[in-house]
């Protein structure tokens, strides 16, 4: 849904007219357009603001990914072990089995966390930036937000850059709940 209404808005403000044509840039404001050229500059523009709002996102949903991999081997573990235990609470089984494979899944987790946490890091600072920076506009310049367009942008943008905060730290607090229940 969000995907749609971003492709959606983006149409608006590329196609509107000479109002939003600052978005264009390097056309229009660098490089001077023809008003023959100005709609092929426009789907120019648009074609490549496209993808922008998914790739944002799509660190997040592999980060998202890997943590329900590893929470439902961590929750397969716990079942596992807890079956081993008779009704007095006595461990029946095999404890090096596992002891074994809880070293397995943490070390994969400090793997996957040497390559993740930047991604994650980049995510949460950009997210945290783009929220000061929307909460700030809509403060100290609220005739930025004089339209309802423009009010509906900003709470747009402020929404999927809290759901983006939101994606970058349940990834972590989901792992550590996991590994935590385990120990």
């Amino acid at each position: 849904m969000g995907a749609f209404l971003y492709m959606v808005g983006g149409i608006y403000f590329y196609f509107d007219g000479i109002r939003y044509d600052f978005m264009l840039t390097p056309f229009v404001t660098h490089i001077d357009v023809s008003e023959d050229n100005m709609t092929t500059a426009r789907v120019f523009a648009y074609v490549l603001y496209v993808p922008v709002f998914p790739s944002v996102f799509f660190s997040h949903a592999m980060t998202e990914v890997l943590v329900y991999v590893f929470y439902s081997q961590f929750k397969k573990l716990k079942r596992s072990f807890h079956r081993t235990l008779d009704e007095q609470g006595k461990f029946t089984g095999d404890l090096s089995l596992f002891r074994r494979r809880h070293q397995t899944l943490s070390r994969a987790v400090s793997k996957v966390d040497g390559f993740v946490k930047f991604g994650n890091m980049a995510g949460f600072v950009c997210h945290i930036a783009n929220i000061i920076l929307i909460i700030y506009s809509c403060i100290f310049h609220p005739q930025s937000t004089s339209s309802f367009i423009a009010a509906a942008t900003y709470f747009f943008w402020l929404f999927a850059n809290v759901h983006g905060l939101l994606f970058s730290a349940s990834a972590g607090v989901i792992i550590n709940h996991m590994v935590r229940m385990i120990c």
